[in-house]
């Protein structure tokens, strides 16, 4: 990759992750929130008896609100992203190829830890946050994110200018100034 990409590249991750501008894309930037938020809306297609009493089991009714900046979050480990508030596997037909299992249709996608989102949603039980990342919407565990504040933000977009690096090769330890193993047992960095 030459180096005018690799700049271009990073400008667009900091711009996804970290941007706060009127036009970067962060989940963390209260205008592109207010933006997606407003753009949440239904789109008309009736929604099936089982989505239906699951959604109203767990979910809180008015989840679309305004912008808050106290709902800022961090993922602090790897989370599957899940179209509703649940471990539990949903199939298709089992007949079909591609439909039945393993294909969970619940299961979206995943997050990684480090991962800036904006929860705009949570489960009446707590125990799940509707988010918008940078790359997916779902529900993601509430045990896997950490509410963010200014100060925060401010230090992780510094840091972020500062120096931002990649592993390119698996198995990867990671020692921190202390020489201690920056693994907990969330496999998280401390």
């Amino acid at each position: 990759m030459t180096e005018t990409s690799q700049h271009s590249a990073f400008l667009s991750l900091k711009s996804r992750y970290f941007g706060v501008s009127a036009n970067d894309e962060s989940p963390w930037n209260p205008i592109f929130i207010k933006k997606k938020l407003a753009a949440t809306g239904e789109n008309f297609r009736e929604r099936s008896y089982f989505w239906k009493t699951e959604l109203k089991k767990n979910t809180t009714i008015d989840i679309y609100e305004q912008f808050n900046a106290d709902n800022r979050a961090i993922m602090i480990t790897e989370s599957s992203v899940r179209m509703l508030p649940t471990t539990t596997p949903a199939f298709y037909d089992f007949k079909k190829a591609g439909e039945g299992y393993p294909f969970d249709i619940l299961q979206d996608s995943s997050i990684r830890p480090g991962t800036p989102v904006y929860i705009f949603g949570e489960s009446k039980d707590k125990a799940w946050k509707l988010i918008i990342s940078p790359a997916v919407m779902g529900w993601v565990k509430s045990d896997d994110l950490a509410k963010t504040n200014e100060t925060f933000i401010s230090q992780w977009i510094a840091y972020a200018e500062q120096n931002l690096g990649a592993f390119t090769k698996e198995p990867v330890s990671v020692i921190d100034s202390k020489g201690n193993s920056c693994r907990n047992k969330r496999n998280v960095c401390c």
